[in-house]
């Protein structure tokens, strides 16, 4: 694993969702290893990492009073300098018109809405101290939504607009506001692809291949430190060259 910029993060304190999944783990190593104080988030708490200050806390992200209650924790504690919103559901490949209404706003309300919850119970705080990073994980979804990725796509594509809105209404407070379109992805997720949508993934990457979790991880450290200080409103590709806009 690359471990960055030892020090980066000193003095600094991220909120980290989705941290037992690939990327998200790999955002609380790389976070923790470069000085910063973690807070690292899902439905069953992290356990302990290795190395580092890291906090393990249960979340539900689609419970507006559980934001809340965690990031007054956080704040008491010290301050919350970045969120990282690494979670999301993925969906059942079924033609849309299969699709139950549960099953679509289920997937809307964990990848979309609960982004929203995010944003507004950290952006307050870091907007009194005219300094915040909000780094939210899309997907190449959002940008090329395949076959069978209707609320996926829906709700990635959603994620990007949150995202562009919120970076340009916060982009003279210090708080900047961005989101990552990854493409494939060597996570669990990625394993549990079947081969004919795993060879369809790589068909469409030029590189031919998934990105490593800290690949990703790598640029969403960037655009949560003190250099990404004049990127804000924007989507940023991490998929292989696939992206075509």
């Amino acid at each position: 694993m690359n471990h960055g910029n030892p020090g980066r993060f000193a003095g600094r304190t991220a909120l980290v969702t989705g941290a037992n999944g690939g990327i998200g783990r790999a955002v609380v190593a790389r976070l923790a290893s470069e000085g910063a104080t973690v807070w690292a988030t899902d439905l069953t708490p992290p356990g302990e990492h290795p190395a580092g200050d890291v906090h393990g806390r249960s979340l539900d992200v689609t419970d507006d009073q559980a934001w809340e209650t965690l990031v007054k924790e956080i704040e008491e504690f010290g301050q919350l300098d970045a969120l990282y919103l690494c979670h999301g559901i993925s969906q059942p490949h079924v033609p849309t018109i299969e699709l139950t209404r549960e099953g679509w706003e289920r997937v809307q309300t964990v990848n979309l809405t609960s982004c929203f919850l995010g944003i507004k119970a950290a952006a307050p705080a870091m907007i009194g101290r005219g300094y915040g990073r909000i780094v939210a994980l899309a997907s190449i979804a959002a940008k090329e939504a395949s076959a069978g990725e209707h609320t996926y796509a829906a709700s990635k594509a959603g994620l990007v607009a949150l995202v562009k809105s919120v970076g340009k209404e916060l982009a003279t407070t210090g708080v900047t506001v961005n989101s990552i379109a990854p493409g494939p992805v060597e996570t669990e997720l990625w394993t549990r692809l079947g081969d004919d949508l795993k060879q369809d993934r790589l068909r469409r990457t030029p590189m031919g291949r998934p990105a490593t979790p800290d690949e990703v991880a790598s640029i969403a450290l960037w655009l949560g430190s003190d250099e990404a200080s004049y990127s804000t409103a924007q989507c940023f590709d991490a998929s292989g060259g696939r992206a075509v806009f």
